[in-house]
């Protein structure tokens, strides 16, 4: 995973109109060519790309469209794309994680979190 944090200043400045958090999820499988060669088993050229844009990825956007994550918010197994991929290349894999906003300061400078495992 990737935590991002937003603000809409700095990098971002007039982009968007408040700041949140964006999390990533990863899949940096590797696998081994016929040579021997390791390649990401989501890349552009892998057997389990989908143009679609609906199969594996090596990144993805969790909560895709639905905006940032702000003050509150707890994003865990049901969190559209949260999950870790299955071997049809679905996301429904409970990732064990989950992760809570427990604060965006008010100034927007500093953003609290916990991450807990389920176990």
């Amino acid at each position: 995973m990737i935590l991002d944090y937003i603000t809409p200043n700095g990098n971002y400045d007039g982009l968007f109109s408040s700041g949140g958090l964006r999390i990533y999820h990863v899949d940096a499988t590797l696998a081994n060519d016929e040579y021997g060669a390791p390649y990401l088993t989501a890349d552009n050229y892998s057997p389990v790309y989908d143009s679609t844009n609906n199969g594996r990825r090596i990144l993805r956007l969790v909560n895709n469209g639905n905006g940032f994550y702000r003050d509150g918010d707890v994003i865990g197994g049901t969190a559209t794309g949260f999950g870790w991929y299955d071997n049809n290349g679905q996301l429904t894999i409970d990732t064990g994680y989950m992760i809570t906003v427990d604060s965006v300061s008010e100034d927007q400078k500093n953003c609290t979190i916990t991450i807990l495992t389920n176990n």
